[in-house]
């Protein structure tokens, strides 16, 4: 059997058409025109890196040299009017009058917040303990320190031998 070039050229553009139409109504997975991704591909996961979400809050703390860094959620920044004693953590420091500010633990078991504020001197927790990591800015040595519930422990220059200003960084509220 004999074919003609024309039948040949037919049936060969006729099988490309067929391909492109069957890829086309199978949905590509390399289409350029939406910058080579995938259809149907799932978005990329997120990755929590625990740093402190930026709010209304910043502004007066960084006025006051505060600076929260990270923290698991359940230790967060709040007015100490307006947080329970049993959940609340006040910490005093020499920044600006003997400043007072306030932490609220929201978690059952606890939970940590790190954060870099100057000069702090004593500290209250509610009904839990917290153990806390303080520097000596001068030096960069860390001191550690545990408070007790519902009672004010001296920290920083207030238990210091030398009166020297310390920085605390990390907080841990343990039920």
């Amino acid at each position: 059997m004999k074919f003609s070039p024309a039948l040949l050229v037919s049936g060969v553009l006729l099988g490309v058409a067929a391909t492109a139409g069957a890829a086309v109504a199978a949905g590509s997975t390399d289409d350029t025109r939406t910058g080579g991704a995938a259809q149907g591909a799932e978005p990329p996961l997120a990755a929590e890196d625990f740093s402190y979400p930026h709010s209304a809050v910043d502004e007066p703390l960084k006025a006051l040299g505060f600076t929260l860094k990270s923290g698991d959620g359940n230790v967060v920044y709040g007015k100490c009017e307006e947080i329970p004693e049993a959940s609340r953590i006040e910490i005093t420091t020499h920044v600006k009058y003997d400043t007072s500010f306030c932490f609220r633990v929201t978690g059952a078991k606890g939970g940590f917040i790190t954060m870099e504020i100057p000069r702090v001197w004593s500290i209250k927790p509610g009904n839990f303990r917290v153990h806390g990591e303080m520097t000596v800015p001068a030096e960069g040595s860390k001191v550690t320190f545990e408070a007790k519930e519902n009672e004010w422990t001296g920290v920083g220059k207030t238990t210091d031998q030398k009166k020297r200003d310390h920085t605390l960084l990390r907080l841990e509220a343990i039920k």
